[in-house]
Parts: C-alpha cells; structure tokens; sequence
C-alpha cells in the first residue's frame, strides 16, 4: 500500500520493489539493530504483509511466527524465509 503511495503521490516512475528485495534491505537494518542487543522478532512482527497477495504468503507469515522470533535466530534467516516459503508440498522463490 506504501508503494502504490509513493507511486501516485510522488513518483510515478517509481518502481514498486519485490518481497526479496524488501527482505534483502531488512536484513542489512536488521544487522545493525542486532549489534545493539534488539531481537530479529521486534523487526519481523512488522513484515507480514510483505508476501500480501502472493503464493506462499500463508508460509511467510508462519514462518516469521514459528522461526524468525525465536531468541537466538539471526538477521540472516529471513533469506530462507523467502527462498524456502513452502505452500502445499513445494517449494516456490522469488
């Protein structure tokens, strides 16, 4: 929804990012938060309509629930998170 904001309200020409490329720029934020003691979950519980619309976004969403808020999972993980977001018995990437 953000997106198509920006598009119609600043930047027409805007083009409107993929999941992977919004989980990529997410990680590199979620690292610097990490060096200051904050756990991937307080970042991720804000990234579940990242997948909205889209096949596996049920998976995306479970996944940020069962493995990226655990306490030890690291920054890093959201890339399995997108390359590896099941629906049904197969596997689909961005």
């Amino acid at each position: 929804m953000l997106a198509e904001l920006e598009r119609s309200l600043i930047n027409p020409a805007w083009p409107i990012p993929e999941p992977w490329q919004i989980v990529e720029r997410m990680v590199a934020y979620a690292k610097t938060c990490a060096q200051r003691g904050m756990r991937l979950h307080s970042i991720t519980r804000h990234m579940h309509g990242v997948m909205a619309g889209r096949e596996g976004a049920r998976a995306w969403r479970r996944f940020l629930s069962e493995v990226a808020a655990r306490p030890e999972a690291a920054p890093e993980t959201l890339f399995f998170g997108v390359t590896h977001r099941k629906t049904g018995h197969r596997c689909i990437t961005p």
